[in-house]
């Protein structure tokens, strides 16, 4: 019995290795749905119209590369990661826009600066048409490759905020991950630009890293607001465009100053789990009261493996922290059926601590189905839905690249 176990895990790893070879022979200059089947499979379960979506990513999207360099080459990997967290960027959006205009309708210019390569534009260009969408990048390149491909209106901006210019307002101007890398003279001075670029109901929303995250060997060392000379871009000088961490005290200070008035809405990691999201309103009677943002699941796969018993196992966490929702499922797919549901049954401790919130705690998972449900080139979807029906992918790819041998012991 062990020598026919051992044989089968044999065969299985001679087809993974065969598969890993096409996946490094693949051209990577412009990846795509029509070349790239993981990107088609996440196009087909997570786009509501995929046949007018555009998933084309550019070689040189600093985003794109950051996540090849984390997840060590793994195109499929870095790909999946951007195009999600643009899904969930477009989620937060969405909510917005229903709140303040009734609808996507009655947005007459939307702009999203500092947009890179458009992680957010492919999603935005689905529910808003490109002639009412703006983008706007320091990079040349950006801006180009984002006319191009999603057809949408261009500027290429500037480093001082005193010397941009625009030639008109806007009704909701989204800004993701800039602040989050300004040192104070241009934090401020980005906040007061953009916000005068408000249409008089326009919003203003932007992201922050809070003192909150500030990884535990570093210190606020007293201020409200810390600046690091460390970024993931490659080509901006780290002086103008590092890491930074502000505490709400700098933010409402700030906007006092900017707006004469006090009134803003934070959702505290309000996006992609990790940075809170600020809104300001250029009507000063804007109640927030009344509003929240939903984040949906958040969670991780840990591993993947087959066990000598031929089970194919995933081990991770998935944890919702809204107020009134919880994890309802976890699902794995396999060639667009779902296969297998599993939930969070036991504690991560580790998860609870990292969002300072008790909702993390009962998030880990281990789900186990049987290793002939699924081939090496088979392409597994697993996923965490919630009591709203929000999804999130916690892994999508071929099962030959999630998966590695594993033995268990009684």
């Amino acid at each position: 019995m062990k020598e026919k176990q051992e044989n089968n895990l044999d065969t299985w790893i001679a087809k993974a290795a065969s598969l890993y070879g096409k996946l490094l022979r693949r051209e990577t200059s412009l990846l795509s749905a029509r070349t790239d089947p993981v990107i088609e499979a996440f196009v087909r379960d997570q786009i509501e119209k995929p046949a007018t979506f555009n998933s084309t990513i550019s070689k040189n999207d600093d985003m794109y590369l950051f996540a090849l360099q984390h997840f060590k080459g793994n195109r499929d990997r870095a790909c999946i990661e951007l195009l999600t967290t643009g899904k969930q960027g477009m989620d937060v959006i969405r909510q917005i826009i229903r709140w303040n205009f009734k609808g996507f309708e009655n947005v007459s210019g939307f702009l999203d600066f500092a947009s890179g390569h458009g992680r957010l534009t492919r999603f935005l260009t689905q529910e808003l048409s490109p002639t009412r969408i703006s983008v706007c990048d320091i990079s040349e390149d950006a801006v180009k490759f984002q006319k191009k491909q999603f057809g949408v209106n261009g500027i290429v901006s500037v480093q001082d905020p005193q010397k941009f210019k625009a030639d008109r307002q806007y009704d909701c101007i989204f800004v993701a991950s800039l602040f989050s890398h300004l040192p104070e003279k241009y934090f401020t001075g980005w906040l007061k630009q953009l916000y005068e670029l408000l249409t008089k109901n326009g919003v203003l929303v932007f992201s922050v890293h809070d003192a909150e995250v500030l990884p535990a060997h570093l210190t606020m060392k007293g201020k409200d607001i810390l600046f690091l000379l460390e970024s993931e871009s490659r080509s901006l000088n780290k002086e103008e465009y590092g890491t930074t961490y502000v505490t709400e005290s700098f933010i409402s200070r700030i906007i006092a100053q900017i707006t004469g008035g006090s009134r803003y809405y934070r959702k505290k990691r309000g996006l992609w789990w990790f940075q809170d999201l600020y809104i300001l309103s250029k009507n000063p009677d804007k109640d927030f009261g009344d509003f929240d943002i939903f984040q949906g699941p958040a969670g991780y796969v840990d591993r993947g493996v087959i066990t000598d018993k031929n089970e194919i196992c995933f081990d991770g966490w998935a944890a919702d922290f809204g107020t009134d929702t919880h994890i309802k499922e976890i699902q794995i797919s396999v060639k667009g059926k779902i296969i297998h549901r599993c939930i969070p049954t036991y504690d991560r401790p580790d998860i609870s601590r990292a969002f300072h919130d008790t909702q993390g705690l009962k998030s880990g998972f281990s789900c186990c189905f049987p290793g002939d449900a699924a081939d090496p080139s088979d392409i597994v979807i697993i996923k965490a839905i919630n009591s709203l029906t929000m999804e999130h992918i916690l892994r999508i790819g071929t099962l030959a690249s999630m998966t590695e041998p594993a033995f268990t012991h009684p």
